[in-house]
């Protein structure tokens, strides 16, 4: 099948999510688009021999540099846990190939910035919701106005998240999503919910207090380089799991609602309301997603569809970059530690 059109793939890693997401997406686009399964390396080895036989991946690397000399792939895709991720990357840049990787975009924000100023050569960092059908339509139709919205609010809900690194494991992704809408956010005000140690229980206030929540919910007040203003909220324990996300113009509204396993939305829908002229607001347009697919809905088949484009052609720009990804951790980070986030803090943007 090797040809100079053949897109030769090595891969890094063997965990839930290269099984559950990635392999399966590039098995399906190989009816496509003329690919090949090169190797794959994994620090557990019986991890990489079992994907390699369930997915058909010839051959399996004893180490890291074994897989970084190999003169055979072009491309690699790379999905591994975010502490893992930088000296990986620190590695394969030795000898760089355009590549696919796994957010986060590293283990800190630092990290990540040192990766944005390292990394020269065409990738995808793989921030799926920048590559949702529905998604996109709602930034298609953002872009299409006069102005942009004057107010903006994300919201993660969660039953039962006990992850202490929610917004930087989780929250994350409506950060970037918003970043991808409006552009950078220049300033995060985090808002504090409860007193520091404390919060109230039932009875007298005065005399009855108990021991704050293990994962305590984060809110921050957000302003971007557009100008608009708004609110993200990441609650680890509410009574119904849901994300979404609203958008306040002068003569528009528009809400997104995903819809996940995990979530306990049935359908993915786009809102929009707009004045239109001096005439009062028309009916609402209501879109579903285009489709019932997971993998197509969540954006998981876009962003590879967009890394193939990209080993084809170097030129061709890809919407999600360590170079305007590295702010969205840094943002999550000062969400999720409780501190202000900005400019006047020392942050700056490659």
């Amino acid at each position: 099948m090797q040809g100079e059109s053949t897109i030769r793939v090595a891969f890094v890693g063997a965990g839930r999510w290269m099984e559950s997401h990635h392999l399966p997406v590039l098995s399906r686009l190989r009816e496509q688009w003329p690919l090949e399964f090169i190797g794959i390396w994994n620090r557990t080895q019986e991890k990489a021999i079992r994907l390699a036989a369930l997915f058909g991946i010839p051959h399996v690397y004893d180490r890291l540099e074994d897989l970084l000399e190999d003169p055979t792939p072009n491309c690699r895709v790379v999905v591994v846990d975010k502490g893992a991720l930088f000296p990986i990357l620190q590695v394969l840049n030795k000898n760089p190939l355009p590549f696919l990787c796994e957010k986060p975009p590293g283990e800190t924000s630092a990290q990540a910035k040192t990766l944005a100023s390292q990394i020269r050569v065409p990738h995808v960092l793989a921030f799926n919701r920048r590559y949702a059908p529905l998604y996109n339509h709602l930034r298609n139709f953002l872009h299409a106005q006069d102005c942009s919205p004057y107010w903006a609010e994300c919201s993660f809900y969660r039953r039962a998240r006990k992850d202490p690194h929610m917004v930087v494991e989780s929250g994350i992704h409506g950060i970037n999503f918003l970043e991808y809408l409006l552009g950078p956010i220049r300033k995060a005000t985090p808002l504090p919910l409860r007193e520091k140690n404390m919060i109230p229980a039932a009875g007298a206030l005065e005399d009855r207090v108990e021991p704050r929540m293990a994962v305590e919910p984060r809110m921050a007040l957000v302003e971007f380089a557009s100008g608009t203003r708004g609110i993200v909220k990441f609650f680890p324990s509410t009574g119904k799991a849901l994300e979404w996300y609203e958008f306040q113009g002068e003569d528009y509204s528009a809400y997104l609602r995903m819809r996940q396993s995990f979530l306990d939305e049935e359908k993915e829908t786009l809102s929009i309301f707009q004045k239109r002229g001096g005439e009062a607001f028309s009916p609402p347009v209501e879109m579903e997603s285009p489709s019932e697919d997971p993998l197509l809905q969540q954006g998981f088949v876009g962003e590879y569809e967009e890394f193939l484009q990209i080993v084809r052609d170097p030129d061709k720009p890809s919407r999600s970059t360590f170079q305007n990804g590295w702010s969205s951790l840094a943002v999550a980070e000062a969400i999720e530690q409780g501190r202000v986030y900005g400019r006047e803090t020392g942050n700056s943007y490659p």
